[in-house]
């Protein structure tokens, strides 16, 4: 009888609750990242409604042959701009997909209209120049102080991509010859921009971008 009372009061608190926790959308932007480097990709929320919002569990699916997240000497998740308090716990799966933030202090919660990004993700690029990989997030849930008895919601995803590129590398064929340089040159003399060819990491590409291109692929410097 005991448990037929407290799964009736469950149900009543369920049906009169608010409608569950959401927002206009969970979002991981499409980016660029060089070869053998750790690169930094936010996952973000924009405008949390019916909130706030306690836990946030989702996966990311992604090409493990191309990002690793698993940093050594880093932290593999970290607090975003929405869950820097020390209350804040991240949670990796085994299968490296799965991720899990919850604060078990309610003057942490993520509160209505709120927009930023909930969780860093470090990974190591293992991929090479040219390679490509989806970034999706599915099954993406989000709950209130209710809990998961009865306050839990779901928020849309909007996707990116993640391309690998090698500093001086332009045509991504894996070596750095005078053909790079001559891109280089071609896309200074347009305009144009790429962070494989921009290695004086100036935001642009220019004469001297090409220079240095040429002089690393007669092995003068190193890029």
């Amino acid at each position: 009888m005991k448990w037929m009372i407290l799964a009736l009061v469950t149900l009543a608190l369920c049906i009169s609750a608010s409608a569950n926790p959401t927002a206009d959308s969970a979002s991981i932007t499409s980016v660029d990242g060089e070869a053998g480097r750790i690169a930094h990709l936010p996952v973000n929320i924009t405008n949390v409604t019916n909130g706030p919002v306690q836990a946030v569990t989702f996966d990311l699916v992604y090409d493990h042959s191309i990002l690793k997240l698993d940093c050594d000497n880093n932290d593999t998740l970290m607090g975003g701009d929405l869950t820097a308090g020390c209350n804040w716990t991240f949670i990796l799966g085994s299968n490296e997909r799965s991720i899990t933030l919850a604060t078990s202090n309610q003057s942490q919660t993520i509160q209505n209209g709120s927009s930023g990004s909930v969780v860093l993700l470090n990974f190591t690029v293992t991929g090479s120049a040219g390679e490509t990989t989806p970034l999706e997030l599915s099954d993406i849930w989000v709950s209130g102080p209710g809990g998961y008895d009865c306050d839990l919601g779901t928020i849309p995803a909007i996707n990116g991509t993640f391309d690998v590129y090698k500093s001086g590398d332009v045509n991504s064929d894996g070596n750095i010859t005078s053909v790079d340089a001559a891109i280089a040159l071609r896309m200074a003399v347009r305009g144009e921009c790429s962070k494989a060819a921009d290695v004086s990491v100036d935001d642009r590409v220019t004469s001297l971008d090409a220079l240095m291109i040429l002089q690393a692929a007669a092995d003068n410097v190193v890029l």
